[in-house]
């Protein structure tokens, strides 16, 4: 399910930096040009984070031997003489997000069929030709356009439109860590041989503390199972791959480690998963593109931890009203329209005194005294932080003794 929200395209970006520079290897300049006082669009950030990856995973195949990829942001207004040009598109103000390689390019037959659903220009077993068709849809569900020029030895351009909207970014969300074991030492094995997917799947699953083993494909997976000592609790991987699918990967390993749990991933559709023998009632499936938080509570619910979400305050305290079973954590900012996360957490405690918290702000130090929250006995996160830090100061948090 798609979860839109108010973003402001440049601090995407700029946090999904970090991942891109291993995605696209050493032989691949990368350029980052923000856009100054840009705009903002409205979409899911899970969805435009793997956009970009899957953008990024092309034009790296497309320069085998090296070359440059520039990612631009852009406030533009398309108007009427544009939109005749281009089918599809609308006059209005657009945040655009303008990838472009050097890489060896299309012509123009192959330019007309990459939205095409499993058309690919990759050797067989080098990826399943639902990169574009992926982007496509995303961008459509964004309510946006996205119009691609590509030159045979000269590099392509991928140019997206998203509505520009008069919002400011929301406040970040109050996220309620609930009923569950500890989280943080579980293996999962992932196995998954499109590298943006599994870029992404494994930065969420470490960020939740999961120690992952990583393999692009079946005969991969099931060496990494044998030589691996420890216990690996469960499997997450893609349905359709070459060679060997995941259904069978996963009933070779469930020979030898009958404990293990599975959860599928796939972005084909219903019919085409059924053919595999995946779509059942008691088996744990998960529909591509996902977004960060939903492989995350899909995990968590494969591993039995429950994890709620608010918006603001008032909606986490009716949250908690009707949740009948314990709530071990809230990790909540601090500064937030109607009612603060202090406000949030005494009222919270009031009903329940055995619950942890976690503060986050990224506001100063004098601006978060002012709200009671610096305190050597509460639990405090500075923004921004990385994925790895809040992982650990979630454990070092619920770890404390009561």
């Amino acid at each position: 399910m798609l979860k839109p929200e108010v973003l402001d395209l440049d601090i995407v970006m700029e946090d999904l930096q970090k991942m891109l520079r291993p995605l696209i290897g050493e032989d691949i300049e990368l350029s980052l040009i923000p856009e100054p006082d840009l705009g903002r669009l409205r979409a899911d950030k899970g969805q435009i984070e793997q956009i970009v990856m899957n953008l990024a995973v092309n034009s790296r195949d497309a320069m085998p031997k090296g070359g440059r990829l520039t990612i631009r942001t852009a406030n533009v207004d398309l108007d009427k003489s544009y939109t005749r040009l281009h089918v599809g598109s609308q006059p209005g103000a657009y945040v655009m997000l303008d990838v472009t390689d050097t890489g060896c390019g299309m012509d123009e037959a192959t330019l007309g069929q990459i939205f095409e659903p499993f058309f690919t220009t990759k050797e067989q077993g080098k990826g399943t030709g639902l990169g574009m068709s992926t982007v496509y849809g995303i961008v459509k569900q964004s309510g946006g356009y996205i119009w691609v020029d590509s030159k045979l030895g000269l590099g392509t351009s991928c140019k997206i439109f998203f509505p520009r909207v008069e919002q400011a970014v929301m406040t970040p969300k109050v996220r309620e860590v609930l009923a569950g074991p500890a989280g943080g030492k579980e293996t999962i094995l992932l196995v998954e041989d499109e590298g943006s997917v599994a870029i992404l799947a494994r930065r969420v699953l470490e960020r939740e503390g999961y120690r992952v083993l990583e393999a692009r494909e079946g005969q991969e997976a099931l060496r990494i199972s044998g030589r691996y000592v420890g216990p690996i609790h469960m499997i997450l991987t893609d349905v359709v791959m070459p060679v060997m699918s995941g259904r069978e990967v996963a009933h070779r390993l469930l020979s030898e480690r009958p404990e293990v749990k599975v959860l599928y991933m796939s972005g084909y559709t219903d019919d085409e998963v059924l053919q595999h023998g995946i779509l059942d009632c008691d088996i744990g499936f998960l529909q591509k593109p996902f977004t960060d938080d939903t492989l995350a509570r899909k995990v968590l619910e494969r591993e039995g931890y429950r994890v709620l979400e608010a918006r603001e305050g008032q909606e986490a305290l009716r949250i908690s009203g009707r949740y009948v079973g314990p709530i071990h954590m809230i990790l909540t900012d601090v500064v937030m329209p109607v009612m603060s996360g202090r406000e949030v957490a005494h009222r919270l405690l009031s009903e329940r005194p055995e619950v942890k918290v976690l503060y986050m702000s990224g506001y100063t130090d004098d601006e978060v005294l002012q709200h009671g929250i610096l305190d050597c006995d509460i639990g405090f996160l500075q923004k921004p932080f990385t994925d790895d830090t809040l992982a650990r100061k979630v454990r070092e948090v619920l770890d404390t003794p009561a």
